[in-house]
This record gives C-alpha cells, sequence and structure tokens, in this order.
C-alpha cells in the first residue's frame, strides 16, 4: 500500500473536486491511496529476483476493485494477498498470547518451499458454523495458510448457518483470495434455526462431493502445517475406518474418514 501522487489536468482548474480524492481541482496534486498486491512467484524464482534485483510482474485483467490492483509473478501460477496474511498474523498474535502454537513462521516457509510429493488424494476440510467468528478468526486464516501449498489437494468446505455476528463479512474480507482459487468454498443456510451439532456438520460434509477423505473440522480446530499430509499418508497406507485427532480437551474437533464411509453410514 502506498500514495501516488499525480497532477491535476491543467485545464480542470475552475472549480469541482477530483474524481480520485476529496482534493479541490484547482489543487496542484491530487493524492490517491491504492493498494498494491505483489502476488505469486516460487522459492527459486523469488530467490533469482531477490539476486539480481529485478522482478517481472503482470497486472491481472481481473481486478478486484479499481483501488486495489493485483500483480501476478510470471512463470508462475501461484498467487496471495495482503488480507488474510494479515489476518493469519492477527490470530497468531492472538494464539500466541494465550501459550498456543500457531505455527505461522513455519506455514509461512512453507509457501515458498519446494513441495513434496503426497499420496494422490484429495482432502476435504469440513467445517460448520453459526455465530462463532470469535473462534474461526483466531483458527480459519491459519488453516487456509498451512492449506496452501497443498491446494490442488485440498479444500474447506465452510457452512454458515445463519450467523449473526459478521462471519460472513469477515471471511469474505479476509479470505477471498482462498475462496478465489478454489481452496475455500463458502455456503449458508437459514434452515437451521436453533444449533444441532450432527445436522450442522453432516450438511458441511455433504457439500464435499468431489474429495476422497472428509475431515470434520471445527471452528476453534488448529491444524497445523503437517496435517494433511498426515492424513494422505494414513489412507494411502490401507487404514481403515475415522481417524481420531486427540488434544488435550475432547476427540470430536478433528475427525477424518473416507467419503464413501461416510455415505455409507449415512452421516
Amino acid at each position: 500500500g502506498g500514495q501516488i501522487q499525480a497532477p491535476t489536468d491543467s485545464g480542470s482548474r475552475s472549480g469541482g473536486s477530483c474524481s480520485s480524492c476529496s482534493k479541490p481541482s484547482g489543487s496542484s496534486f491530487c493524492k490517491s491511496e491504492i493498494v498494491l498486491e505483489i502476488l505469486g512467484g516460487d522459492g527459486d524464482a523469488l530467490a533469482a529476483h531477490a539476486r539480481d534485483g529485478t522482478r517481472s510482474m503482470r497486472l491481472s485483467h481481473d481486478p478486484s476493485s479499481p483501488k486495489r490492483l493485483k500483480w501476478f509473478a510470471d512463470h508462475s501460477d501461484d498467487c496471495w494477498d495482503r488480507e488474510l496474511l494479515f489476518a493469519a498474523k492477527e490470530a497468531a498474535a492472538w494464539l500466541t498470547q494465550r501459550g498456543l502454537q500457531p505455527s505461522l513462521n513455519e506455514g509461512l516457509k512453507h509457501l515458498a518451499a519446494a513441495h513434496q510429493q503426497l499420496p494422490r488424494l484429495s482432502v476435504g476440510l469440513c467445517t460448520s458454523s453459526k455465530n462463532r467468528l470469535w473462534q474461526l478468526r483466531h483458527a480459519l486464516p491459519l488453516n487456509l495458510l498451512h492449506c496452501w501449498p497443498h491446494r490442488s489437494q485440498v479444500r474447506l468446505h465452510l457452512v454458515d448457518f445463519g450467523s449473526s455476528d459478521g462471519t460472513l463479512e469477515f471471511v469474505l474480507k479476509y479470505c477471498r483470495i482462498a475462496i478465489d482459487c478454489g481452496l475455500l468454498r463458502v455456503y449458508r443456510s437459514s434452515e437451521l434455526p436453533h444449533w444441532h451439532a450432527s445436522v450442522a456438520k453432516n450438511t458441511a460434509h455433504l457439500c464435499a462431493r468431489e474429495e476422497d477423505v472428509l475431515v470434520n473440522l471445527d471452528c476453534d480446530n488448529l491444524i497445523g502445517p503437517h496435517f494433511l499430509q498426515d492424513v494422505m499418508h494414513q489412507f494411502a497406507s490401507g487404514y481403515k475406518g475415522a481417524l481420531h485427532y486427540e488434544g488435550d480437551e475432547g476427540t470430536c474437533g478433528r475427525i477424518a474418514c473416507r467419503r464413501t464411509d461416510f455415505l455409507s453410514l449415512r452421516g
């Protein structure tokens, strides 16, 4: 982000105001604040650009708004977004203050690292929410960060059941890039006036129609940087049944099973 200064048209000083800001058109300069998002680049490419001091970028054909411009690195299909990074940093700070491990730095390193070969399985993370923004804001951005290097094989399905606490507004503002690239899918339902955990979780699982393995992921559950690899390797090695990832409290926050088993058991 930053500010640019541009001289106004010398022929338009008879009055009125600039279309880009509130400055009168008689001013010698007007200021418009814009956001430039530098998106993309693998580790080797970034290192090469850093060595010679140059980097080739191109303007996206589909900017989000006139004041939010997207630039992409050549020779890369990766992208990132400062809003999601900001939300992840805010979540990490909140968790660290409470003695929890957000693994933010490790997740950021994985964004540019060479990715290890994973089993050819797809994973659907299934989250249901109703007025749980106070939990989602501290978990969802970090979970998306840890999913990002594997987004060709993972998708997070978030079903919101009529929240009135700003959940959708938060997700659409800070997690938009994950929606745009297909990592995050968001659904909304008004057919659950009173919370029912089984109905809500089954609904989220049924939204994941393409993935091989489904994982129940509660709003306050942090997957960490190595969770997806473990799930894929477990099922690729022939594991049958449900995997419970236990924490200090309970076992229901994260449960993984094959989608075929979920359907055969009817939820």
